[in-house]
This record gives structure tokens, sequence and C-alpha cells, in this order.
């Protein structure tokens, strides 16, 4: 158990997109992957910082335990500066040893989409999966991050890479049920 030591007035942690166990956002990427489709927003150079719940929990505890004072981080793996979206799909495609067909769509679809969602959900009285918010998170162009705004290598760093955090995140799915086991 972390206690925030005395000495920490406060500190700032921005974590980027964070993947793993009970993540049912990444479930919807593996998903549409089991169906084989993957309908992937078209954006010109897109970058995605991820980061693996574990390595964010460890970043936080070692943070609050012996992070400097009035500081502000933002954590992500070992790529700071993200992941294209071919990265991602394709890293997850080896995770789930599938293979899907990429539909590029452009933002005006990916807007529309969830606007349908959103209309739907409404009617059917449930929790929209995919909302106007969502969309805009989808569409922008880059939630990456710079080396600078990452907590000192020498107080910690990111464990888990992209294929192994996918790799595991596909095991804990499977084993739950939440995939289709293999």
């Amino acid at each position: 158990m972390a206690v925030l030591s005395p000495r920490c007035e406060w500190t700032i942690v921005r974590p980027c997109a964070i993947y793993g166990p009970w993540d049912r956002e990444t479930l919807m990427i593996f998903r549409a992957i089991d169906y084989h489709i993957f309908l992937q927003p078209r954006i010109a150079h897109g970058r995605v910082a991820i980061i693996h719940a574990v390595d964010a929990a460890a970043a936080i505890v070692t943070l609050c335990e012996d992070g400097p004072a009035r500081s502000v981080f933002e954590l992500t793996d070992e790529r700071t500066q993200g992941y294209s979206w071919d990265e991602i799909v394709g890293t997850a495609e080896t995770a789930m040893d599938s293979r899907a067909l990429k539909i590029r769509l452009p933002g005006p679809a990916v807007r529309a989409a969830a606007a349908v969602s959103l209309a739907a959900a409404r009617v059917l009285r449930r929790t929209p999966l995919f909302t106007p918010e969502k969309a805009r998170e989808i569409l922008h162009a880059d939630w990456g991050s710079r080396a600078e705004c990452q907590p000192p290598h020498d107080l910690w760093r990111p464990a888990i890479g992209l294929a192994q955090g996918f790799r595991d995140t596909v095991c804990w799915y499977r084993d739950r049920r939440w995939l289709a086991a293999r």
C-alpha cells in the first residue's frame, strides 16, 4: 500500500491511454480483430501513447513514495511519442494470432458513427459505447508525449512493452471469456 510521504506536497500524474485487465475500451480493438474487420480512423500521422495498467500503477506508487514534490509527469510505455494506428492494430493482430481487414474511415464517418451510437443508446436507454466525445479523442492527431515529460529514469521506467502487454491482456480476456478461446 502506498502512502503519500509527508514531504510530497503535490504531484500531478497524467497517464496516457491505459490498457490491460478489466479494460473494456481496448477490448473493443481485440474484438474487432476477432471479427476480422477493424474500422480504423484515417488520421495523417496520428499517434497514440499507451501504457499497461501495471506500469501506470507502479509509476504512481513510486512517485507518491519517492517522487519530487511540485512536479507534473506524463506516463507512457517506452515509446513516449506513441504508436501509429497501423502499429497498434498490427501488434493486436499478432497478440490475437489473427488478421483483420482494415477499413480506413474519414473523420466525418467516425463522427457520424458516434452520433448514431449515441442516438441508438438513448432510444434503447443504454449507456452509449461510442460517443461524439470519444470520436473527438480518436480523431485527435497526436496523443504522444515527450521524454522530458516522463518521470526521471533513475526513479521509474516502464517495464511492459506493447507486444508483451497486448499478449498478456489477450490471455486475461480469454481466461475470463471476454474473448473467444483459441
